[in-house]
């Protein structure tokens, strides 16, 4: 149908179409330099520049647990963070947790290195992949893999309790 306005004020028309007998608002996707409105439509879609992951590719760093803490040095140099995919079969809590760190992580003394820790709820999955990657890795990339979630806990884990996917560059 054709296009119509709602009168919002003296000086305001909003923008609707009129579906059967009623107005409805018109919410429509645009795109344009300040001052133009394009509408997107499938015969004028929505421009998107499709920009590849870093040109080298992702890196996974892959860990099944052992009955340690898995104090791991991924890398010793500045790293970007993409995402993870964990596991924890274990019928308790356990944490991931990552560090800026160009060396392997001492989990009981390196707790104002860590960038994120991640908390595991029993018998859990979960992954997430980042647009942007999780920025703080700037002297290196570590991990450990510990029982509780304090940031200073040295617990170890039951060997495979915990998988670990981590996506780096």
């Amino acid at each position: 149908m054709a296009d119509e306005g709602i009168k919002a004020s003296e000086d305001a028309l909003i923008a609707a179409d009129v579906i059967g007998e009623a107005a409805r608002q018109r919410v429509k996707v645009q795109y344009g330099t300040d001052g133009v409105g394009i509408d997107v439509s499938a015969g004028n879609p929505f421009p998107v520049a499709q920009t590849p992951l870093l040109g080298s590719g992702v890196t996974v760093a892959r860990k099944v647990a052992a009955a340690t803490t898995n104090a791991t040095n991924v890398k010793a140099s500045a790293a970007a963070v993409y995402g993870w995919e964990l596991t924890n079969k274990s019928a308790e809590v356990r944490a991931v947790k990552l560090y800026n760190k160009a060396s392997a992580p001492a989990p009981a003394t390196d707790n104002a290195l860590i960038v994120v820790s991640l908390v595991l709820p029993k018998e859990s999955r979960f992954g997430l992949f980042l647009p942007v990657p999780l920025a703080g890795f700037t002297n290196g990339l570590g991990f450990a893999i510990t029982k509780l979630p304090a940031d200073t806990d040295n617990t170890a884990v039951t060997a495979e309790d915990v998988f670990l996917n981590l996506f780096y560059v």
